[in-house]
């Protein structure tokens, strides 16, 4: 089951990394994260990209939720319980910025194999 969640992990950031870094609704994300309303007044829909970004991330924690019941064995809802602050850690020590605009999928990775 370890190499499933490994394969899923490395297929969700190679797919992060190649939508953010190489297509054009990347770059609306990156617009939208630093500045909405400038993005907005460049001709981006920012309620379509931000509805788009919260699909793409329910979708990875749906998957996440999946491999984690599968792991366990059963649906406990708290077993993510306590690792909010090590996300947080990771992301930030991986270079994203909390103002938004800044950062890469792979300095996240990076910053979550150091915590």
């Amino acid at each position: 089951m370890r190499i499933l969640g490994d394969l899923c992990l490395l297929v969700a950031f190679v797919g992060i990394h190649f939508l953010m870094r190489h297509t054009t609704f990347g770059s609306a994300v990156y617009a939208v994260g630093g500045n909405d309303e400038a993005a907005r007044l460049s001709g981006i829909h920012v309620s379509r990209v931000r509805i788009s970004v919260f699909a793409i991330t329910s979708a990875l924690a749906a998957v996440s939720g999946i491999l984690t019941a599968s792991r366990i064995g059963s649906g406990n809802p708290s077993v993510g319980t306590g690792f909010e602050l090590d996300v947080i850690a990771a992301v930030i020590i991986g270079g994203t910025s909390f103002s938004g605009g800044i950062g890469t999928a792979g300095g996240t990775l990076i910053g979550a194999f150091i915590v």
